[in-house]
């Protein structure tokens, strides 16, 4: 497992989603891409490792602001 998709599951794993690895056979395209999924359900568009990262800090955010909202 590369170290970027090992990041992004550590990050990950605390919300209770996976990360996994978009893999494509455009053989052009150097840059890896990776989703997020919950339950075997697909949350999240097909990003990059940075972009994903921030829609992990977003998902996470939004759980403690829901979390705030019901109490």
């Amino acid at each position: 497992m590369d170290n970027e998709l090992q990041a992004l599951n550590n990050a990950a794993n605390r919300l209770g989603l996976i990360v996994a690895r978009k893999f494509t056979d455009d053989k052009r395209n150097k840059v890896q891409k990776y989703f997020a999924s919950f339950r075997g359900v697909s949350i999240s568009p097909v990003l990059p490792y940075t972009e994903l990262n921030m829609f992990l800090l977003g998902f996470s955010k939004s759980i403690d602001v829901t979390a705030l909202k019901h109490d």
